[in-house]
């Protein structure tokens, strides 16, 4: 018998291995031994092998000191390891997930490509069967569009014993049953021609305004950097080959070909030939910062008391020094709307707060502390096929909240009138919150709507159509791409966060998830993608490369992640493309930011370079050269 153990911790790894030895047994393989590389050297003198997952980690305890270099430690130890998936929404993207073992620890493609194949087969002892192409083995066979190391690459086939399981030209028949087709849609309009402010300029553009969110106030800037040799990818403009920046103040003040900039004597000037300049990546919808360890409540600080909290904002629940910070940002991203979604407690959660990746206080990290409101909006009552109406004690609650902040804001009072719709979760003092909802009524700030299928999205626009001068933006949407027309005929954005898992419709075909934001963007629909988690924040760019996989440009998948999310946010003249005047939150890599082997090499969040040191990379250094 071939004996598996369910692992974490390297204590009970080791624990395990004595225990073996003591009666004389051996552990075939240790899954998910996300502390392997702790005791690397044990598991391969023992000769047990390692399946473990890619790069998950907080969210449990057990998950906490878990790195994504596990698989190249233990591999280089001379483990043999594998990559598994866990769960049924993560197996469809295992294509992605041994690659990660390249970017993280630099495994060779070749070893990487066994951990999905061979490498497996000998774990579970059908090595004879599969895991290869040779004469005589099962006919199991992927058919992928391109390098299996390129993020836009989709499995066009499946092949198990030489049947065809999963063909993604014609799903209905390898289904056997019917389905709801994708909607099919020509040439996507060019919806990223924004005004190009980029420039070849000499001359600064002083810009100093409260919430600049400079972080790091104990390091002392140079007056003027200037980044010059890298190729500059703008974002609203052209791309620009030899380029130079100028940053000054925390904004950039000027940004062409190096040819045409003049670079100031006393300038601190950093040399990046060779390498690529992009905006620093935007996630617009996380609870980043307010969960310190999954699953420990005491470590949570993601949900409030009550049904409405407009006056909540996210700012105060975040911890500057938490380690999930520095391990998003060493992957690019340099900005986020924080909000209490996530942590699933009442109906308007919080009012959402933009803060940068960096900074010691809260305070520090502020862009704008009042950026959104959100919403967890309510499910009408009856079923997902019924039509779309106001039902439902909830909705029907949430109208009376919008409807009293309307008249509040043309008739500030906080007298309580006979229809008083909700207990105030202050007592006699609920004009609070009716103050908080007033930008969210007349448009000032964007609401944000969390709603999945058609039929709440649906019922989302009759809720508008009460509300003319609310700004509402979807948030999740996977089912989105249904109502695309009006979506886009109406100006709604939606923030993708449904790449990751399937719709909620078993009729939707597999690809629908990953076509929803190239099919919005072909109407009209301005789109963006936020991670709605914490640990996963560093993986939003390969949600924009898995819908450019399946019909989303590759332009607007990197706008999508940057001055996309910026413009939903009301902060587009603010961040999210290489313009001056912008903060100079910027990123240094060897290629794009979606493929997942490129590597991000420096950052400076408002205009100071910051570390890409992070939990992850101290274990890293601690244990490769264990022995």
């Amino acid at each position: 018998m071939r004996l598996t153990v369910h692992s974490y911790r390297a204590d009970e790894i080791l624990m395990f291995l004595r225990l073996a030895e003591r009666f004389g047994f051996r552990v075939e393989v240790f899954t998910h031994a996300m502390e392997g590389y702790k005791v690397a050297d044990e598991m391969a003198a023992h000769g047990a092998a390692g399946s473990t997952f890619s790069d998950w980690w907080h969210y449990k305890l057990e998950a906490f000191d878990a790195i994504p270099y596990n698989a190249a430690i233990m591999e280089d130890h001379g483990v043999l390891t594998a990559i598994n998936s866990d769960i049924p929404t993560l197996q469809p993207f295992m294509v992605y997930e041994f690659v990660k073992t390249v970017k993280y620890g630099g495994v060779s493609k070749e070893n990487a490509l066994r951990m999905l194949t061979i490498n497996s087969a000998r774990m579970l002892g059908i090595e004879d069967k599969v895991g290869t192409l040779e004469v005589g083995k099962h006919g199991d066979v992927v058919l992928l569009s391109g390098d299996p190391f390129d993020a836009f690459t989709r499995v066009e086939k499946t092949i198990v014993d030489g049947i065809v399981y999963y063909d993604l030209q014609n799903e209905q028949v390898t289904r056997g049953e019917p389905f709801r087709p994708l909607p099919q849609r020509g040439i996507a309009p060019d919806i990223t021609d924004a005004p190009a402010t980029t420039q070849a300029s000499s001359q600064f553009v002083g810009m100093t305004t409260p919430g600049n969110g400079n972080s790091n106030h104990n390091v002392q800037q140079q007056a003027v950097t200037a980044l010059t040799g890298a190729t500059v990818h703008t974002v609203s403009g052209s791309t620009i080959s030899n380029g130079t920046i100028l940053i000054s103040d925390g904004r950039i003040a000027a940004v062409g070909p190096r040819s045409q900039i003049q670079v100031p004597a006393e300038a601190n000037v950093v040399d990046l030939s060779g390498k690529h300049l992009y905006p620093g990546m935007i996630d617009p919808a996380t609870g980043i910062g307010t969960v310190d360890i999954g699953s420990v409540p005491a470590a949570a600080d993601n949900q409030e008391v009550g049904r409405y909290n407009p006056h909540v904002r996210a700012l105060t629940s975040i911890h500057p020094h938490s380690e999930t910070i520095p391990v998003a940002r060493a992957n690019g991203i340099t900005a986020a709307m924080v909000s209490l979604a996530a942590g699933g407690g009442g109906v308007i959660t919080s009012s959402g707060s933009v803060v940068q990746l960096s900074g010691d206080t809260q305070e520090r990290m502020n862009i704008s502390d009042r950026a959104a409101l959100v919403v967890n909006f309510p499910s009408p009552s009856g079923n997902a096929w019924d039509e779309p109406k106001i039902t439902g004690e909830r909705l029907k609650e949430l109208i009376a909240v919008f409807e009293r902040a309307v008249v509040f804001a043309e008739h500030p009072s906080g007298v309580e009138g006979p229809t008083q719709y909700f207990e105030p979760n202050l007592a006699n003092q609920d004009i609070m919150m009716l103050e908080a909802l007033v930008p969210a009524v007349t448009g000032e700030v964007p609401v944000f709507f969390s709603v999945r299928r058609e039929r709440d999205i649906r019922t989302l626009l009759l809720f508008l159509e009460k509300f003319p001068d609310m700004n509402g933006v979807i948030v999740g949407g996977d089912q989105a791409f249904r109502v695309a027309d009006e979506l886009a005929e109406r100006d709604i954005p939606v923030i993708v966060g449904s790449v990751l898992s399937p719709t909620t419709d078993r009729d939707d075909p597999v690809s629908a998830a990953w076509s929803n934001a190239g099919i919005l963007h072909a109407a009209g629909v301005k789109v963006a993608f936020g991670t709605n988690d914490i640990a996963q924040v560093r993986n939003l760019p390969y949600m924009a490369a898995k819908s450019v996989a399946f019909g989303l440009p590759e332009e607007v998948g990197l706008r999508a992640v940057t001055l996309n999310a910026a413009e939903i946010l009301g902060l587009g003249e603010l961040m999210g493309s290489i313009d001056v005047g912008k903060r100079a939150d910027l990123i240094v890599t060897d290629g794009d930011p979606l493929q997942i082997v490129t590597h991000v090499e420096r950052a400076f969040i408002g205009g100071v370079e910051v570390s890409l040191e992070s939990k992850h990379t101290r274990l890293w250094s601690q244990f490769r050269d264990r022995h």
